[in-house]
């Protein structure tokens, strides 16, 4: 069960559980997840009045471990709904997804550049 609460909160504003599907999990190789999976970090600074280097970076994560199909419900928290309505909207996502289960590596991201060509 999944649950995120606000600071200072006592009821959740989202809460879920997932159940594991019948059907066996199974490793994927990376061709198949890498096109993806890739990520896009903007520039971070430290202060809003810092300038940005405009220094966008991308990984592509590995995973090693299995997969198998989920279905996510919503959880026991008071709620109705998957969200609160007010802090999270009360949403109805798609039935059934995917869950991982092992370890995942994150390699040290690539500059990208800020030209278009």
């Amino acid at each position: 069960m999944f649950k995120a609460f606000l600071p200072d909160e006592e009821k959740p504003f989202f809460a879920a559980s997932v159940t594991d599907s019948c059907i066996p999990g199974a490793p994927l190789p990376a061709f198949v997840l890498n096109p993806f999976m890739r990520m896009v970090q903007p520039p971070l600074v430290r202060n809003p009045a810092d300038k940005s280097n405009d220094e966008w970076v991308a990984v592509t994560p590995t995973y090693h471990g299995r997969w198998r199909v989920a279905y996510i419900q919503p959880a026991e928290a008071g709620l109705g709904r998957y969200g609160d309505g007010s802090r999270f909207p009360q949403i109805k996502p798609c039935w059934v997804g995917a869950k991982f289960t092992g370890s995942i590596h994150f390699p040290v991201g690539v500059k990208l550049s800020s030209t278009v060509g």
